[in-house]
């Protein structure tokens, strides 16, 4: 917690940074591309499974009805299976080349 009275002179804490740094509202499954934060929940009959990712994604929509978010980097999905749940917590737009 920041205790400097002065807010000139504050330090921002990490989840001020946080906050105001990244997204946290869900991103837009428009196809941009993302940089993003996140987990994918892996959930069978007697266990369930949380894998954190940061990752460059984008929202892949395809004729067949399919949907999800895929790894830019080689287009494959980042879910392993369709009963899998990727949960984006923090995102920003993916950086152009200048």
């Amino acid at each position: 917690m920041n205790t400097n009275p002065d807010p000139i002179c504050a330090a921002p804490t990490r989840a001020e940074l946080v906050r105001n740094l990244w997204a946290t509202h869900e991103p837009l499954k428009d196809g941009s591309a993302i940089v993003a934060i996140g987990r994918v929940i892996i959930k069978e009959d007697d266990w369930t499974s949380v894998n954190p990712f940061t990752a460059a994604v984008r929202w892949v929509k395809d004729g067949s009805g399919y949907e999800g978010w895929h790894f830019i980097s080689d287009g494959m999905s980042v879910a392993s299976s369709l009963d899998d749940t990727v949960i984006i917590d923090f995102w920003n737009p993916y950086p152009e080349a200048a």
